[in-house]
């Protein structure tokens, strides 16, 4: 059967006349992901996409179809519609019950090849119509095997979305412990004032760790002429580790996917997926090569988008241009090396955003050597570091747990939507 039996492309959307609506621009669709993990808001009007919960959205031009941009839309506040880019295409299903299905079928390998085959245009400008994807034949799944696949497939989803908004407040936790301890040097000041009951940080999503333990012992009593804990210190941030800059790969480097290793570039770092475009077996030397666990920090490009900290869990890969790799050098661990660029992300984008020009920012190595971080005694920083290690443990094994679910659900897909595996097998499969 064709896809429009099941699919109402762009399909009419009533919003209301006057007011705030959710807003989706191109860049926060995911690559890899069903859900959109930031949703803007914006002014009724404009002549871009309009939609509902349940639809799916697919990117129609080129680059962003072919590096497999689109989402499923969910969670949109009462009336539960909103407004997005002009490059997306709607992709409502005709029955409710064939939502997930349709999100996956846009997902179909088959599906995104078709659909890039249809596009016109000029070079790098180049758009598929929705009007020519409507003759797109699917294999003839009745409704119950429809809704089963889409099932199987949603429930990987479900557990990585669950996934990432546990490895969220990990962050958030791990940067509170960091402002409270080594900015607003929380429990100095209270030992001061001589507070004994508990008390809780980032609004009581944990308590403070030092109160009535051994740990409040660490801590000093005053501070000095400086304005700092007596006893600590400040440094630069470029003193704290080791920073190395990626490699600046070439055309003549890049050889076919599976020849060689992924190159890693700032958007796949966002979308936490390993390249699908550059692959390279030119060996520049084993400070360019990576591997699960390794801390990247993204220096250039678009300051509210691009300037940020990451774990990297995509396997052994070749670093990039744009990209450092932040590696202890025996001052700090790779712990406290996380809480403190996770804190610093603001003032790095702040850093690259004074420096912007056509919309791109930076920070370089002479920043890093301005930019200055309080450095506490070694029994406090030992202590931070034993709070710091299994949080950043923890947010590697949910991140590299993401990436097998993601290998599953992309395996399983295809199989589903085309009625060759049946679902109890497909349960089976994800149990093995």
């Amino acid at each position: 059967m064709k896809i429009s039996d099941i699919v109402d492309f762009n399909p009419r959307t009533t919003l209301p006349r006057s007011g705030q609506l959710p807003f989706i621009d191109m860049a926060a669709l995911p690559t890899s992901g069903r859900d959109i993990p930031e949703i803007g808001s914006r002014p009724v009007g404009g002549s871009g996409a309009k939609f509902q919960n349940g639809d799916t959205l697919l990117a129609r031009i080129t680059p962003c179809l072919e590096n497999g941009k689109g989402a499923k839309v969910s969670n949109l506040p009462e009336p539960g519609t909103g407004q997005g880019s002009t490059e997306f295409i709607v992709m409502r299903a005709k029955r409710a019950s064939d939502e997930d299905f349709v999100y996956y079928l846009s997902r179909l390998p088959a599906f995104r090849a078709f659909a890039i085959q249809q596009m016109v245009g000029t070079s790098g400008r180049q758009r598929v119509s929705w009007q020519s994807l409507v003759d797109f034949e699917i294999d003839d799944l009745d409704i119950a095997q429809r809704q089963s696949a889409g099932q199987v497939l949603s429930a990987l989803d479900d557990k990585i979305e669950l996934n990432r908004r546990l490895n969220k407040t990990l962050e958030a936790m791990a940067q509170a412990i960091y402002r409270d301890w080594l900015v607003d040097f929380g429990p100095v000041r209270r030992k001061m004032a001589g507070v004994t009951d508990p008390v809780e940080i980032m609004g009581g999503l944990i308590p403070d760790p030092t109160r009535a333990t051994e740990l409040e012992a660490l801590f000093p009593t005053d501070f000095d002429g400086s304005d700092l804990p007596r006893g600590w210190d400040e440094e630069p941030v470029i003193e704290q580790s080791n920073w190395v800059n990626g490699a600046a790969y070439k055309k003549m480097h890049f050889v076919a996917p599976g020849e060689g290793l992924p190159v890693i570039k700032i958007a796949e770092l966002k979308a936490g997926v390993t390249s699908t475009t550059g692959f390279t077996n030119t060996d520049l030397g084993s400070r360019y090569r990576i591997d699960d666990g390794e801390l990247l920090f993204s220096w250039s490009g678009n300051p509210d988008t691009s300037i940020d900290t990451f774990i990297w869990t995509g396997g052994p890969a070749w670093l990039n241009q744009h990209i450092f790799a932040v590696r202890p050098n025996g001052s700090r661990t790779i712990g406290f090396l996380f809480a403190m660029l996770k804190y610093l992300n603001p003032q790095f984008a702040e850093i690259a955003r004074d420096k912007q020009t056509t919309g791109l920012g930076h920070v370089t190595k002479e920043d890093l050597k301005r930019l200055r971080v309080v450095v506490p005694t070694k029994a406090v920083e030992a202590a931070f570091d034993n709070l710091m290690t299994p949080i950043f443990q923890k947010l590697q094994a949910t991140q590299l747990e993401n990436r097998t679910l993601a290998e599953t659900r992309d395996y399983l897909l295809p199989r589903l939507i085309s009625g060759k595996l049946r679902v109890g097998d497909a349960a089976l499969e994800i149990a093995a």
